[in-house]
């Protein structure tokens, strides 16, 4: 059973045209198994050493950098791992980066490099034309736009992808930087760390050379994540909080507050309202995931042990999202993924009746079909994880009523799932105290 679920995990490689297809058919097979296991270890190499950095191209390769042994890539979703770039030294590149046109960028701690032949071998931008110090973090932003954050330097902006370079240092007093990320219009963010300082996050609008300071309130801690929402709300982590930037009040908001030295290095969200983060907790998981935008969260970790430093969230386009950890290689996430389902309307000859809704306890349930044949149905928790599967022989039609109670669960989204003829029917019931 062991070796089925880790086999089927790797089931998405992106680079086939039936990849969807193929998703939900395992999907379909996972339903009558228990799922024990969110994470599951994908063949990675590198288990004892450290991480460098991790990324997912737009066909869906991921790179993976490890120092002392070198930059792996994988085309099928960490099933497989190739080498093609050798020992970068004991610091290894620490940040990477793909243009759209190929060309891939990489920084270490004597500066960056660039590779016009997928990673196999790299040119050091001189003293001349960049600055020889660490570069901890890179932002394509388009086919020709790249910047650089260069440590206690400034930042650095390609117009040509990466030809030639200009420092942007308007508006900005420390350079101490960390993170950079592009908000939903354009607009560039940089965090900082914080040293002697209270960290910072600066923005840069579209068509701007200076820098805007975010100046509500300190935060007392490094940024080491920043990721916008599918609503568009800006999130910024770093050690042991998360906040959420409340752009009319200039305010950041505690989303969440350890209250411990326990550290939390990123996150990802997932479908409409999850998120994720992930760090190294000596207290407890090294993931935890919220259903609700941030108001309740839950442990996430079943299948990392707890002593495992989770380094980096990356997302596939299919949204299976891959965890990079310190020293125990990359894991991939098995639960269900709704945003690569169907979500059309109910075909007329099928009804589905949920109430209350809003429930604080038992939800009811009334299915309308005609015929139980190639009908299915699955309730799922807020985090993707079966709770509830009705199979064919298991109904009784034209009607079928039961019900389900949320009482002791946690609150948040869960969803109905109807296969019907090898398409998906979705909808929601909202678990609210």
């Amino acid at each position: 059973m062991e070796f089925f679920l880790k086999f089927n995990l790797r089931f998405m490689k992106p680079n086939q045209a039936s990849g969807i297809l193929c998703f939900l058919l395992t999907i379909s097979v996972h339903l009558a198994l228990a799922q024990d296991e969110y994470w599951l270890s994908t063949n990675s190499p590198g288990g004892g050493n450290f991480f460098g950095d991790i990324i997912i191209d737009n066909e869906d390769n991921i790179y993976l950098a490890i120092p002392s042994e070198g930059l792996f890539k994988s085309a099928d979703s960490g099933e497989n791992w190739e080498k093609i770039a050798d020992d970068f030294g004991a610091w290894g590149f620490q940040s990477l980066a793909k243009s759209p046109s190929g060309k891939m960028f990489a920084g270490d701690q004597a500066g960056l490099y660039h590779s016009v032949d997928g990673g196999v071998n790299w040119t050091h931008y001189p003293e001349s034309v960049l600055p020889n110090r660490s570069i901890p973090d890179i932002l394509i932003v388009d086919e020709s736009t790249i910047y650089i954050a260069v440590y206690l330097n400034g930042i650095y902006r390609s117009f040509d992808n990466g030809e030639t370079w200009e420092q942007v240092n308007n508006g900005i007093s420390r350079y101490d930087f960390n993170v950079l990320a592009q908000g939903p219009d354009g607009t560039i963010y940089l965090g900082t760390k914080q040293f002697t300082w209270n960290s910072k996050v600066y923005k840069l609008e579209n068509g701007s050379n200076t820098w805007i300071e975010l100046s509500g309130n300190d935060m007392n801690n490094d940024v080491e994540s920043m990721i916008f929402t599918d609503s568009g709300q800006l999130l910024i982590a770093g050690r042991d909080k998360i906040w959420a930037y409340n752009e009319t009040e200039d305010l950041y908001e505690p989303l969440v507050d350890l209250g411990v030295n326990d550290r939390i290095n990123t996150l990802v969200t997932k479908g409409e309202d999850e998120i994720y983060y992930g760090g190294g907790f000596v207290l407890g998981p090294s993931i935890y995931v919220s259903a609700d935008g941030g108001e309740s969260w839950v442990p996430r970790s079943s299948g990392i042990n707890e002593t495992v430093e989770v380094k980096k969230f990356v997302k596939n386009s299919e949204g299976v999202i891959f965890a990079a950890t310190i020293q125990h290689g990359v894991f991939a996430d098995s639960t269900v993924n709704f945003t690569t389902e169907t979500k059309e309307a109910l075909p007329q000859s099928i009804e589905i009746k949920i109430y209350p809704n809003p429930t604080s306890d038992i939800a009811r349930f009334g299915l309308s079909f005609e015929t139980p044949s190639g009908f299915e149905f699955t309730l799922f928790d807020p985090l993707g994880k079966p709770i509830l599967n009705l199979k064919p022989d298991t109904l009784q039609g034209p009607y079928h009523e039961f019900q389900y109670n949320l009482r002791d669960l946690p609150n948040g989204i869960y969803l109905c799932r109807i296969l019907y003829k090898g398409t998906a029917y979705l909808n929601r019931i909202v678990k609210h105290e």
